[in-house]
């Protein structure tokens, strides 16, 4: 459970992660934005667990904070593309690629 603000707030700067709408073994499906959108998600997850967060709290961050989340290409059915900007500025460090130079 969680209170939502009033006011939608402003993050200008997110990193942004694509997902399309295949399987993991590379086939292609008619799942469309699901598929997509799991496999953005799943880029998220595996990115910001590199940083020290659990698989668990980055799956409620994407629930709870406000991400952006778009649907960038459906030209080419079945494939589709999801994209999930995670605004930087909700975390108390740095998440940026050039931050995880070191730290593999």
């Amino acid at each position: 459970m969680y209170l939502s603000s009033p006011s939608e707030p402003l993050y200008g700067e997110k990193l942004v992660f694509t997902g399309l709408s295949t399987r993991l073994d590379g086939s292609q499906t008619d799942c469309g934005g699901t598929e997509a959108y799991r496999n953005a998600a799943f880029s998220v997850i595996d990115y910001l667990v590199q940083f020290g967060y659990t698989r668990e709290q980055v799956y409620v961050l994407l629930a709870v904070a406000p991400v952006k989340t778009r649907v960038v290409a459906t030209a080419n059915k079945p494939n589709l593309i999801v994209s999930i900007g995670v605004p930087l500025g909700i975390f108390h460090m740095d998440i940026r690629p050039s931050a995880l130079v070191g730290r593999r």
